[in-house]
C-alpha cells in the first residue's frame, strides 16, 4: 500500500487527490471531504504540503478517531470516512524525489 500513497503523491493533486499539510485545517479537510462524497469520491492525504512534500503529522492514540467524528459530524450529507495510517519513507516535489 505504501507505494500506492508514494504514486498518488507523485501524480498531484487533482479533481480526486487532495493534499494537506496538518490536521489543524480540519474545517479545509472538511470542506474536501464533502465535494468529494457529492462527486466521484477522492482521497485525502493529511501530512503532505501543496508542493507534494512527505512532511508528516503526529498521530495520537485519538487522532484518527477525533478525524473521523469530526468530519461525521460537521459535513452534510454525512461523510463516513475511511481512515487509514501510512508511513512515507520517499519525500516527493512536483512529482520528483528529493
Amino acid at each position: 500500500m505504501p507505494n500506492d500513497i508514494e504514486t498518488l503523491i507523485k501524480k498531484g493533486e487533482s479533481q480526486y487527490i487532495e493534499f494537506k499539510d496538518s490536521l489543524g485545517l480540519r474545517k479545509g479537510t472538511g470542506e474536501t471531504a464533502s465535494a468529494f462524497s457529492n462527486t466521484k469520491g477522492g482521497t485525502i492525504l493529511i501530512g503532505i504540503s501543496d508542493s507534494g512534500k512527505a512532511i508528516g503529522i503526529d498521530v495520537g492514540k485519538r487522532t484518527l478517531e477525533d478525524l473521523a467524528n469530526y468530519l461525521k459530524m460537521n459535513t452534510d450529507p454525512q461523510v463516513y470516512p475511511e481512515i487509514n495510517l501510512h508511513s512515507v519513507r520517499q519525500r516527493y516535489n512536483r512529482g520528483n524525489k528529493q
